[in-house]
């Protein structure tokens, strides 16, 4: 269990990193504490101004490219609210899963990636998508649904 300094720091470098007035400094801060994450590889570059919640769950590969308010969506908080009715006989599961992005990417600005994604090699997820399941390498998804729009 976190003390309360564990909890202040968390807080402290969510804070400094929201502050960081370009993405160039964002993606040196990322580059220097790549070891928070599950891996980080070359060339990324971080526009979004916030550090995501679970790290150690999120993969990048080579020459990633992140714009602006992107969220990384690593667990589902749906069984909290499904377990709470009393008409529920079977308790519904806590979903958690990695993300795992290819290289090459680019994800456009506002793209939600929820649990257990994989998004390919060379792809490019465009702006407002909602990527909900696996993207193959060399597409091109967009819209609520992530849906593939083309392949390359």
């Amino acid at each position: 269990m976190k003390g309360v300094g564990e909890d202040f720091r968390t807080l402290f470098k969510k804070l400094y990193f929201m502050c960081l007035p370009n993405c160039r400094l964002r993606s040196k801060y990322i580059e220097t504490h790549k070891s928070e994450f599950g891996h980080i590889g070359k060339n990324i570059k971080w526009q979004p101004r916030k550090f995501p919640a679970d790290p150690e769950m999120l993969f990048f590969g080579d020459n990633v490219k992140l714009s602006s308010d992107i969220v990384f969506i690593n667990h589902d908080v749906l069984d909290e609210m499904l377990n709470c009715r009393e008409d529920v006989t079977e308790k519904f599961k806590h979903k958690t899963g990695r993300i795992y992005i290819g290289n090459n990417v680019l994800l456009g600005t506002g793209v939600k990636v929820m649990p257990d994604v994989h998004i390919g090699n060379n792809c490019v997820v465009a702006a407002g998508a909602i990527v909900t399941k696996d993207v193959p390498d060399n597409s091109v998804v967009g819209g609520g649904s992530g849906k593939i729009y083309n392949e390359f």
